[in-house]
């Protein structure tokens, strides 16, 4: 990682610096140290976002979603990235609901993304079809009703609320 700051001071080594990231990233997933990993690789998604380099913006995210893919907003990031460079935010998200369909952040931030893309109703069927998957209905239904309210669907936020009131009295 000091290799890696010592040459991105240098004015026109961006590639050497990419690579010395890169080797920095390599090694520290492969450390004993649980922390090493995420310290560089967050030292160089901003490096990569300072410098506007998509590429290693990608190489990061790609390694902390297989590293760390509990992280669901390193994988809002990548689908965000991809999408931005003309790419495919869907097939990140498939990915994500792959390894995480238990993860009930992770179908909110699938369902966030499908919102905010236009399609507050498919966002809504992904969020009751995964409490018909397994997902705890309660903490499912919250997470609708605070979706709903986002999306500026007020009454749809409404009848979740009374669901739950219905169904989950605490």
């Amino acid at each position: 990682l000091d290799i890696a700051r010592a040459i991105r001071a240098w004015p026109g080594h961006g590639a050497e610096a990419d690579a010395a990231y890169r080797r920095a990233i390599e090694l520290a997933v492969e450390s004993e140290d649980e922390n090493a990993d995420l310290a560089v690789l967050d030292e160089a998604r901003a490096y990569a976002a300072q410098t506007k380099n998509v590429e290693l913006a990608r190489f990061t995210l790609e390694t902390l979603t297989r590293v760390r893919p509990e992280k669901i907003e390193a994988w809002v990031d990548l689908a965000r990235l991809e999408s931005d460079a003309g790419g495919s935010a869907q097939a990140v998200f498939d990915r994500l609901m792959q390894q995480r369909k238990d993860d009930l952040d992770a179908h909110v931030a699938y369902a966030t993304w499908l919102g905010l893309q236009g399609h507050p109703d498919a966002a809504a069927a992904h969020l009751r079809q995964a409490i018909g998957a397994g997902l705890d209905e309660a903490n499912t239904l919250g997470a609708l009703a605070n979706l709903e309210f986002r999306l500026a669907r007020i009454e749809n936020a409404r009848a979740v609320v009374n669901e739950m009131r219905r169904d989950h009295p605490a």
